[in-house]
């Protein structure tokens, strides 16, 4: 089994990874990718990665923080990407629940993540939302690579 989301650089796995990647291990899960939501936590994913032979990584942008990121932060993506133990790209997609980023902002991005992930040829992670009603209402300009 592969656990496909999991956010193990959270502050709640600080003290015990090591105790629940075991916990993981006897339950049966053989890999677990962990989840970046911003840039910083992106490469925290790639360097848990690397450390421990049963983790992969991807690698994005969380929708509540797609208003923040800035140019010179997306370069380094498309950077981060290459990396071998990357194997995805989010998660991605739009998130109207709480309100925490225009949605103009998040499907700019989006857009980028899909065009990231086409590009590199790795699979997307779709976070959706209650944002999706709101594309149809504004639907999203596909400016595919």
């Amino acid at each position: 089994m592969i656990d496909t989301h999991a956010h193990l650089d959270f502050p709640e796995f600080k003290d015990d990874l090591p105790d629940v990647l075991n916990r993981a291990n006897e339950s049966g899960i053989e890999y677990i990718i962990t989840v970046g939501t911003d840039l910083e936590s992106s490469r925290k994913a790639i360097a848990l990665a690397h450390r421990y032979a049963q983790i992969y990584a991807a690698i994005g942008i969380h929708p509540h923080n797609a208003h923040k990121v800035t140019e010179e932060e997306w370069e380094e993506f498309k950077t981060l990407v290459k990396d071998d133990k990357v194997v995805a790209i989010g998660e991605t997609g739009l998130d109207m629940h709480k309100d925490y980023s225009p949605i103009e902002a998040q499907k700019e991005l989006f857009v980028r993540h899909l065009n990231l992930a086409k590009e590199s040829g790795k699979p997307f992670i779709l976070h959706a939302r209650e944002g999706f009603r709101s594309a149809v209402l504004s639907p999203i300009p596909m400016r595919m690579a």
